[in-house]
């Protein structure tokens, strides 16, 4: 064998080696820098190490990304990720970000499950087509510190009746900039944003449209202020807030919506103002049994 030919084989056989090398170590967990000191992915698997991971390429086969321990960023880069089950799977985890791509998912696209107490995760700029369940749902401790979320700029369609957002237990958040819309509606399922035992957070700038119940559902909140969203064409109400205690709902457009375009139930020393509701079927805003909820001003109602 000639010289060239030897070269060119042992190039080729070498190359073959990494590769199977970066495979293995991939499908374990363990972490493969490169030179920036990020961690680079290119199919589906587990993330076990802390990290700040990108995607190399698109992922359209498997069972999505798992994160597997704390202080871990996963960068999408760009790129789609394609999942027969989760998108992103993180349970248990704090200190997560998820940032930066497209999601499609058979189940759910994010799900941040069984958070500890006083955790922390952040999603921001991902877009996420969801067959099924949640876009994005993130659930902390039932009781404790609650976990914080920073849900910010992402875009949901939901194709099925599930919930386009959904934050459970969580305190002094954040959920700005998110627009949610659905395909496919069916009357009575489907929430744009829900939030429930949700403590000191800022619903605002967000965009809600053709829900199948509720634009934004509130339920056992205290303290949340909900402003400049835009919630319409809801098969119930805009907004609901059931069993919350002094929230506010400020400078929101509420329109086209098959019931109310605020409807504040069972939740005291609530404040509204400033909002505007159009062409909604039963009432722009409806209040009931909620002691010491006053109507601000500046409200308006047509026609």
């Amino acid at each position: 064998m000639n010289a060239a030919k030897f070269a060119t084989r042992f190039s080729a056989t070498r190359t073959r080696l990494l590769l199977a090398l970066i495979a293995g170590l991939m499908v374990q967990g363990a972490a493969l820098y490169a030179s920036d000191g990020k961690i680079p992915v290119y199919q589906a698997g587990t993330l076990s190490s802390s990290g700040y991971y990108y995607l190399t390429q698109d992922i359209t086969s498997g069972a999505g990304i798992q994160i597997g321990t704390d202080n871990v960023t996963l960068d999408l880069n760009g790129h789609l990720l394609v999942s027969t089950t989760y998108g992103v799977y993180s349970p248990g985890r704090t200190n997560v970000r998820i940032t930066n791509g497209s999601i499609s998912s058979a189940n759910s696209g994010i799900n941040v499950s069984s958070m500890p107490a006083g955790a922390f995760v952040q999603i921001d700029h991902v877009r996420i087509v969801t067959a099924v369940n949640y876009g994005i749902v993130v659930v902390g401790p039932s009781t404790g510190v609650k976990t914080q979320a920073v849900i910010e700029s992402n875009t949901v369609v939901t194709m099925n009746p599930g919930n386009g957002i959904e934050l459970d237990y969580i305190t002094g958040s954040r959920i700005v900039g998110n627009t949610v819309t659905t395909i496919y509606k069916s009357s009575g399922n489907g929430i744009g944003i829900s939030l429930s035992n949700a403590l000191d957070t800022t619903v605002s700038d967000n965009v809600c449209s053709g829900t199948g119940s509720y634009g934004l559902y509130l339920n056992s909140c205290y303290g949340v202020q909900v402003t400049r969203n835009n919630f319409s064409h809801a098969a119930s109400s805009g907004i609901l807030a059931n069993a919350c205690n002094g929230c506010s709902f400020t400078w929101n457009a509420l329109a086209y919506n098959s019931a109310n375009g605020l409807y504040i139930s069972g939740s005291p020393y609530c404040i509204y103002s400033n909002n505007h509701a159009m062409n909604n079927m039963t009432a722009g805003f409806y209040v009931a049994s909620s002691t010491g909820t006053v109507d601000g001003g500046g409200n308006t109602s047509a026609p």
